[in-house]
């Protein structure tokens, strides 16, 4: 009989869980002043991949809203520290991340961060 588990992956995780994750990208994210200025609002979805070593690569904007802040969530990932890799039957796996990040220029600047999908 096969094992039902055998084959249990676990999501990569950034070091401190999402909340730090959160937190790293609320503080490393800038609202470009020249979008600020334009009132460019949208969201933007970043996926990147998380290798097995921890490192972030990959990193592609699959839905933009200006070049500006586009390359800015890019810059952003950039800075990540290594993540604690996926798994798969215990083993390290690449795998990948999408994050919808919103700039916002209705109420005042601001930028919100949706929940990570593995």
């Amino acid at each position: 009989m096969n094992d039902p588990f055998a084959h249990i992956t676990k999501a990569p995780e950034f070091p401190g869980g999402d909340e730090k994750f959160f937190k790293f990208l609320a503080f490393t994210i800038k609202f470009p002043s020249a979008d600020r200025e334009q009132k460019n609002s949208g969201r933007v979805i970043l996926t990147f991949a998380i290798d097995k070593d921890g490192s972030v690569t990959d990193e592609k904007i699959v839905r933009g809203v200006s070049k500006t802040i586009d390359a800015e969530v890019i810059r952003a990932i950039k800075r990540s520290p290594k993540w604690q890799p996926g798994a798969r039957d215990g083993h390290p796996f690449k795998s990948t991340v999408s994050v919808p990040v919103s700039f916002n220029t209705y109420a005042g600047s601001s930028i919100l961060l949706g929940s990570p999908q593995y």
